[in-house]
């Protein structure tokens, strides 16, 4: 696996956004074509005050998958975060904001116009663990979460069993 850019080190990570990267590069090591994009911002959207909306993008052989940080240490700010996340609006518009930037490139797409990988957004919450917040949520809410959030536990379990817990994010997506 390669990490992009090459002088990583000089971004301003935070620790948990560090951890994640040698926890992926970990995981991803046995996948030659295997990148990781640190600090995209697909959308070119500003958060407010100046501050872009960064991703960092997974790229291997089963396709790609778009991580956000949201560095939340509360539970109750965390459920909130997620539920507004889970909206159909909030969470088509910005998916079809990148399919559509995607699909725009003719040597991703089939003679169908449809994209010929598999692609998936997901929010990485790394202080929250998923027994804190999912039973909080109601079935729609951990069905968004099943598909689009990574959980510390998660990470904790990637750490363990390598990268097919990741790549179970971009199989929900797909099927």
């Amino acid at each position: 696996m390669e990490v992009y850019p090459e002088k990583h080190e000089q971004l301003e990570l935070t620790s948990n956004e560090r951890s994640f990267l040698r926890t992926i590069s970990r995981a991803f090591d046995e996948y030659e074509t295997g990148y990781y994009v640190l600090h995209i911002n697909p959308r070119r959207i500003d958060m407010g005050g100046g501050k872009p909306e960064l991703f960092n993008l997974l790229v291997f052989n089963k396709g790609l998958i778009l991580f956000r940080f949201i560095e939340i240490d509360n539970v109750s700010v965390a459920k909130l975060t997620i539920e507004s996340l889970a909206q159909r609006i909030v969470f088509s518009r910005l998916d079809n904001d990148i399919y559509e930037k995607l699909a725009g490139s003719r040597y991703l797409v089939d003679a169908s116009e449809e994209l010929t990988f598999g692609y998936n957004i997901c929010f990485v919450f790394p202080n929250i663990e998923s027994g804190e917040v999912l039973p909080l949520m109601n079935s729609e809410e951990k069905a968004f979460c099943a598909a689009h959030v990574v959980f510390k536990d998660t990470i904790q379990k990637t750490r363990k069993e390598g990268s097919s817990v990741i790549e179970s994010y971009l199989i929900n997506r797909c099927n």
